[in-house]
């Protein structure tokens, strides 16, 4: 287990940084612009010596990450809300090397005055302005071919919000996927398990499931242009996994499908090969989980809290000479209150909205404003249009000081288009409570590991799920009620109404369920 080699800016850099070049944040400059503006700025000439004498002693690729004086404040995280840049550091030419770095430390001071860091401290009502520091780590992993990534990366928590029998919530949950850990975090498609339940991936649970929520795509390090420099992706691409199943590494992390029997084997049987990482999680191969259990019980231990820790595998075909890096970790909040919050039966059965599978506690009055997708108008493949919609709608709904109830299918706040509704945090930052329904339209599951999901939980949004299909446990929306409440705006896709009478939010987060009644 080791950290990466780590070198620190202090915030004395950005300070120094916008004194020199005589910066000042301008209200309703848009994101490219700020860039625009720090990327024509000079560093300091202390720091630019300082990173010439680092960059001299370290070729390896690079990332550039943020480490502002908020973003990993004690239950006030700002998961995910900066910039993070990842550079190839492999050019022939010294000052090109330079360059991107210099240009990637400007890029990640600038996202200190983006959208979505600002409306999440007006949302918590901070209002001074952030200093940054910069965290410039060498990558874990290695090169195959043009693409350099490591085997696994992943986000561990000690606490899961979503506990599925014999798993419990104390008992933790981690999220891996090949490549980079763009993929947990942005919240596309990766597996789920919990440390001391290796074996027990409910998403695994027969073989169409695993082919149907397997990981197909992955985030690599594009090497063969190494003088260009993304300030996009960072040279970050995606890549789709049948592409690189023949790296042996990876090839210890598939399964073999037997298309003739309908089944998934856990060897290399020379058929199309998935994603399983069967040789990690059921023979141990390499003690993933173990490692796991320690360092969450170290960590939760030293924080006084539960914790959330990003990491990465750099593995090798014999398993003995893998690395486990530990690349940072946060606290997380957890529904730790002492209220008693009763729901009745009556309420479950005559509710508005009933899940039993939630996030947050506590009682939430005095909603009047729901902004929801038609699902009847919805379309899979317009999903960043929709959430354009619900973006207006939130803008105005902020400048009103209406905090809203958000309902739509899908995962909120994945990049994956596919898998719900890719909003950023600028784009529902005046949300009140938020509905996932998992009706058909979209089959995703909570995608627990995300920033987006990391920035929910740290205010204390009340998040419910629910299957209106699955009688079982009696969850339930009543369509009939919010379609009949008059609208204030339709788009093509959502709309914005209003209620005659505030909601009531009620979720037991002891229980992990939810109700929402008529006030």
């Amino acid at each position: 287990v080791r950290i990466p080699r780590t070198c620190i800016v202090a915030a004395d850099g950005f300070d120094d940084f916008i004194r020199d070049n005589r910066l000042q944040y301008r209200q309703g400059e848009s994101d490219s612009e700020i860039a625009d503006r720090f990327l024509a700025g000079c560093l300091p000439e202390w720091l630019e010596q300082d990173l010439r004498a680092f960059l001299a002693r370290i070729e390896a690729p690079l990332s550039v990450r943020s480490s502002s004086l908020l973003e990993d404040a004690q239950f006030r995280p700002y998961a995910g809300l900066y910039a993070t840049y990842m550079l190839v550091n492999q050019a022939r030419d010294f000052e090109t090397r330079f360059d991107h770095l210099a240009r990637a430390v400007k890029l990640v001071y600038a996202s200190t005055w983006f959208a979505d860091p600002r409306s999440f401290s007006r949302s918590i009502g901070q209002e001074r302005q952030d200093s940054m520091a910069v965290i410039i780590q060498e990558l874990a992993g290695h090169r195959h071919g043009d693409l350099f990534y490591p085997a696994i990366s992943g986000v561990a928590q000690s606490w899961n919000y979503y506990p599925v029998a014999p798993v419990r919530a104390g008992d933790g949950l981690t999220q891996i996927a090949l490549g980079f850990g763009r993929t947990v975090v942005e919240g596309e498609q990766s597996l789920r398990f919990s440390p001391r339940y290796p074996r027990h991936l409910v998403q695994f649970s027969s073989v169409d499931d695993i082919l149907a929520h397997g990981q197909r795509f992955f985030y690599g390090l594009d090497c063969s242009q190494p003088e260009n420099f993304s300030p996009e992706m960072g040279n970050l691409v995606r890549v789709p996994v049948d592409e690189v199943t023949d790296d042996p590494v990876v090839r210890l992390l598939c399964s073999t499908y037997v298309p003739e029997e309908h089944r998934i084997r856990d060897a290399d049987m020379g058929g199309p090969r998935v994603l399983t990482f069967a040789s990690i999680l059921k023979y141990e191969t390499y003690p993933l989980a173990a490692i796991l259990r320690e360092l969450l019980a170290m960590g939760r231990e030293g924080m006084g809290c539960e914790v959330e820790m990003e990491f990465a595998v750099d593995l090798r075909p014999e398993p003995s000479q893998s690395v486990f890096y530990f690349l940072q970790i946060r606290p997380i909040v957890t529904s730790a209150e002492q209220e008693r919050v009763a729901i009745s039966e009556e309420e479950r059965r005559t509710g508005l909205i009933y899940s039993c599978r939630t996030l947050g506690h506590g009682r939430f009055a005095g909603i009047t404003e729901v902004v929801f997708v038609r699902t009847e108008d919805f379309d899979g493949a317009r999903t960043p249009e929709i959430g354009r919609e619900i973006s207006r709608c939130n803008s105005e709904l902020q400048e009103q000081g209406r905090p809203y109830l958000l309902i739509g299918p899908g995962r909120w706040g994945t990049a994956d288009p596919w898998l719900g509704i890719p909003v950023r945090w600028a784009d529902i930052s005046g949300v009140g409570a938020i509905i996932e329904l998992q009706d058909g339209l979209i089959r995703a599951d909570p995608s627990q590991g995300s920033h987006f999901f990391q920035n929910i939980t740290s205010l204390g949004i009340p998040y419910l799920m629910v299957n209106p299909d699955d009688q079982s446990g009696g969850e339930h929306l009543r369509w009939d009620f919010f379609r009949s409440l008059e609208p204030q705006w339709q788009g093509e896709f959502v709309t914005w109404a209003r209620t005659a009478r505030p909601l009531l939010l009620k979720v037991d987060g002891h229980r992990g369920e939810g109700v929402a009644l008529e006030g």
